[in-house]
């Protein structure tokens, strides 16, 4: 049993317990998602990996994506069908995700990937044989879309490091004291995260608001 993965499965439990939840996508998230439909579209089913809220699979829902969400807290997916229950919308497929079992066997099939601020959180060889594992199960040319915190994110800034690479929150930040993460170092270590992917656009994005920075990188592309 991945104690690591377990403790993170009931932070977030009880994270969603307390009502929380996401209200709008991430600005990136919607121009990227906004370019491939006008170039490509997303035929097929999409998989938003760590769905948390709901957040990005109402907004995809509503420019007309067929979706599946994944989670591994049980309370997030009870979120996600009050959310569409809410707004009168069809709910997606949902599953949940044990986290202490390989990830390739509990996915449906799909042809595109969402994992926006999700996948990073476990210790570094799982987080890396995850997005390995999303990727594989990717068609050619199936649009892959990725976002992590940097080392510089306020999550990453109140967590220790961990011998092997990984952090371990220690700050109040957003209850999620305790949760083990994964951040890439730098720009091309995140690049170097996703083996077969022909990467289109990555980069960063900054804010600070009310004195706490917000980091990340994104990445988009499409499967070789």
């Amino acid at each position: 049993m991945d104690t690591n993965a377990q403790d993170n499965a009931k932070i977030w439990d009880r994270f969603y317990a307390t009502g929380h939840r996401l209200w709008y996508p991430y600005e990136v998230c919607v121009r990227l998602v906004r370019y491939h439909l006008a170039h490509e579209g997303f035929a097929g089913l999409m998989l938003d990996h760590g769905c948390g809220s709901g957040n990005h699979m109402e907004f995809l829902t509503r420019v007309g994506v067929r979706l599946h969400g994944t989670e591994v807290s049980s309370t997030a997916l009870q979120t996600v069908r009050s959310r569409f229950e809410g707004a009168m919308l069809p709910t997606p497929g949902l599953s949940l995700i044990d986290p202490d079992l390989p990830l390739q066997g509990q996915l449906p099939e799909y042809d595109h990937v969402i994992a926006w601020g999700s996948t990073h959180y476990n210790r570094r060889p799982k987080v890396l044989a995850d997005i390995k594992c999303l990727i594989d199960g990717l068609p050619q040319g199936g649009a892959f879309i990725f976002q992590v915190p940097t080392v510089r994110d306020v999550a990453a800034r109140q967590s220790e490091k961990l011998e092997d690479g990984s952090f371990r929150i220690i700050g109040s930040i957003s209850s999620q004291t305790g949760a083990t993460c994964t951040y890439p170092e730098d720009l091309d270590e995140f690049r170097s995260w996703f083996p077969g992917i022909d990467l289109r656009d990555t980069g960063s994005v900054a804010v600070t608001l009310f004195g706490t920075p917000v980091e990340y990188y994104f990445a988009y592309g499409v499967k070789n």
